[in-house]
């Protein structure tokens, strides 16, 4: 991208940059879902079940391995894809369509074939520029999806915290159940 005229190549990294903006903000309220959905289910299978120490760890082992795929899928799997110039450019042009195609001539013809007419050259980058000003990212790439997941996440991550505080007389022993014996189920203080 580094042959690109600096301002195509300014507008791609900003719409690059807010698509793994979106994409990070979406695989964490995921995440955060998960996450508190699995402890959650661990939580209520030792209260209704009082399974044995080495089922415990065994449980937990399972609900790591199961938050551990969900991260490689919906973390790191699409953090590690970076879209080409050209698919940057083509979301720029769906969502602006009155580029007519500048921004993917851009992209896809960095440099000028041999006998290009200078003048040419000078006004293909001067509409470039002038067309990467009125860019908009959030017409290009809109965060309403991820925003509700990233929203759902912190709801469900504040949740689990505000039940652990309410709770701290279950939950403590709860945490350190599996690694410290059988210890007697809490009940609540009176």
């Amino acid at each position: 991208m580094n042959r690109l005229p600096a301002p195509v190549f300014d507008a791609l990294r900003r719409l690059e940059r807010r698509m793994l903006g979106i994409l990070l903000t979406y695989g964490a309220g995921k995440l955060a879902v998960t996450g508190t959905g699995l402890l959650a289910a661990l939580y209520l299978l030792d209260r209704s079940f009082e399974p044995p120490p080495e089922a415990r760890v065994v449980l937990a082992v399972a609900a790591l391995a199961v938050f551990g795929l969900r991260v490689w899928k919906r973390l790191l799997l699409p953090l590690r894809r970076r879209p080409a110039p050209r698919d940057l450019a083509a979301l720029w042009e769906r969502s602006h369509p009155d580029l007519g195609g500048l921004l993917a001539s851009a992209v896809e013809l960095p440099v000028a074939a041999a006998g290009t007419s200078q003048a040419l050259l000078d006004q293909a980058r001067e509409q470039d520029e002038a067309a990467t000003e009125v860019l908009v990212a959030s017409r290009a790439a809109p965060a309403a999806r991820a925003r509700r997941s990233g929203l759902r996440g912190l709801a469900a991550l504040a949740l689990a915290l505000g039940l652990g505080r309410w709770l701290s007389w279950a939950s403590s022993v709860f945490l350190v159940r599996p690694f410290a014996g059988q210890q007697a189920r809490p009940t609540a203080p009176t």
